[in-house]
């Protein structure tokens, strides 16, 4: 198809979970931080139920809402590739 690398992109990383929450911290060489939050639905329901007033919910065990225990990989690199016009 007549590809070729034109850049390198350089991408830290680390992932955590808090509660319902997935969290990524991307860091890329030149660009910077990036914050990417999920919420984490259980299969079958097919969107998050409203919280009763005055009360907070609860699921899973303290583990699952420590973030400072966060999981990271080490600098990846990606080549970005065009057509050759």
């Amino acid at each position: 198809m007549g590809f070729y690398p034109t850049v390198c992109i350089v991408k830290t990383r680390r992932t955590a979970r808090l509660g319902a929450l997935a969290l990524c911290l991307d860091e890329f060489e030149h660009l910077g931080v990036f914050l990417e939050i999920e919420r984490v639905i259980p299969p079958g329901r097919s969107r998050p139920r409203p919280a009763a007033a005055g009360r907070q919910h609860h699921s899973g065990d303290a583990h699952d809402h420590d973030a400072s225990k966060v999981r990271g990989s080490g600098p990846s690199r990606s080549p970005v590739a065009r057509p050759d016009i």
